[in-house]
Parts: C-alpha cells; sequence; structure tokens
C-alpha cells in the first residue's frame, strides 16, 4: 500500500524501532522525531504495534507521551507533539514465556499523526 498526500512532499515523522533478544531475555528501544519540519504542527502522534505471542509480559517506559499495554499484548504509545528540546523514546524489556530462548517474530510498528490543512489519500 502507499499513498498520496496534498502539500506535503515527504513523510515527516520516522519510527526507529530496536529489539534485541537472546538467551531468554529482551529488550525494545524505539525512537520517534521529525525528519523535515512540514511547516505546520505535527499533533495527535501515536505509535502501536503487536508483541509476539511468546511474551509472557512486559513493562515498557517513555520520556514523552503515555504507554498503554492492553491484553491481546497491543501496545499503545501516545505521543502527542513531539517536543523540541528532546526525542520521544520508549524502552523496556519485555519477559519472554519459559524455554523460549529468542524473539521469532519481529513486530510491525504503525504511526499516525496530524497536520492541519494536509489530506492523506491511500493508494493501490
Amino acid at each position: 500500500m502507499s499513498y498520496r498526500a496534498k502539500k506535503l512532499k515527504k513523510e515527516p515523522s520516522y519510527v526507529k524501532p530496536q529489539l534485541a533478544s537472546d538467551a531468554g531475555t529482551c529488550h525494545i528501544n524505539v525512537l520517534v522525531g521529525i525528519w523535515k519540519d512540514p511547516g505546520k504542527p505535527i499533533d495527535n502522534i501515536m505509535v502501536q504495534f503487536q508483541l509476539p505471542s511468546c511474551v509472557a509480559s512486559t513493562e515498557l517506559s517513555s520520556n514523552c507521551g503515555t504507554v498503554n499495554v492492553l491484553a491481546d499484548k497491543t501496545c499503545s504509545w501516545s505521543i502527542g507533539k513531539i517536543p523540541k528540546d528532546k526525542s520521544p523514546a520508549l524502552s523496556g524489556s519485555p519477559l519472554l514465556e519459559p524455554g523460549v530462548d529468542r524473539l521469532h517474530m519481529i513486530p510491525v510498528f504503525c504511526v499516525g499523526f496530524k497536520i492541519m490543512g494536509v489530506s492523506l489519500r491511500l493508494a493501490n
């Protein structure tokens, strides 16, 4: 799937996830930032991802916004606006199920945001 945006030449934000797992331990770090200022405020930034089924439990924390982990292991990170003085970062060390050595699946990270005066259109 791709998208077209009127009055927006390039995706203005980025998400950089880092996942590592080995010997039954796992670490997640996610950074969010702005590539290029679109000239208008970027609001309601939200990052979502689904933890693999082999994760028994997790505690995630962030330096900006709020993080919620639902019972179905969907993680929702509501950032709002990106502060000028720091890049939003999320981190945590999920516990893997007993007998699971490492992650066998990498989550897909989805980002959503609003920019006033810019419209997006999905294209096939």
